[in-house]
């Protein structure tokens, strides 16, 4: 779980470098499948066009996005930029289906100002539930999922907190391990049976 941030940011797009530091910080723990964090795979926007996938969509760019801020120290509306720019000219999220990109920006937007606004808070929680962890000591992809998730299930009211969890788990996923599922899964699992404590 620890970050590692040995690779330049230039060169790698965000996604890949996501990848490759979550990697590197798998490694630690013997658990990194080699090669699984060089091919991006895309979002299948086609496959059942719902609204589902259009919003995990833009919860996986939002937390790319927090990724982005933290690495480059940048504003949310900067980040956002940069990342849609990017993912929109080498399509590596499925950004080109996207019907409408104005209404994802501000989605997007939304989500890491959010996040942003009420960061203090959430890592205040967050590291009620991370066993002999900080959240500072985090890979910096699981950080910004937890973060999300967090945020999602305290601070907004049309998120169910089950959703929130397991988006927060498929994110994890795609862009770590198994373990880093497993992981997000255990310290949102403890947090969603306190919601109603850690809401006032």
């Amino acid at each position: 779980m620890a970050s590692f941030s040995l690779i330049p940011a230039i060169c790698f797009s965000p996604v890949n470098q996501m990848k490759l530091n979550n990697a590197l910080a798998a490694v630690e723990k013997g658990i990194l499948q080699v090669f699984s964090f060089i091919k991006v795979p895309k979002l299948a926007m086609n496959q059942s066009g719902g609204r589902s996938v259009k919003k995990r969509l833009i919860r996986e760019l939002a937390v790319q996005s927090l990724y982005q801020m933290e690495m480059n120290e940048v504003s949310v509306e900067e980040a956002v930029m940069m990342l849609l720019t990017e993912a929109g000219e080498d399509d590596e999220s499925g950004v080109g289906n996207i019907k409408n990109p104005d209404s994802a920006r501000e989605q997007i937007t939304e989500l890491a100002a959010g996040v942003t606004q009420h960061k203090t808070a959430i890592d205040g929680m967050l590291e009620q539930y991370l066993k002999n962890w900080q959240i500072s000591r985090l890979s910096r992809v699981d950080r910004q999922i937890l973060r999300l998730a967090a945020y999602e299930m305290i601070f907004r009211e049309d998120v169910p907190a089950k959703v929130a969890v397991n988006e927060a788990i498929e994110l994890s996923k795609h862009f770590g391990t198994e373990e880093s599922g497993k992981f997000v899964n255990g310290v949102l699992g403890k947090m969603i049976h306190d919601l109603d404590q850690l809401k006032h």
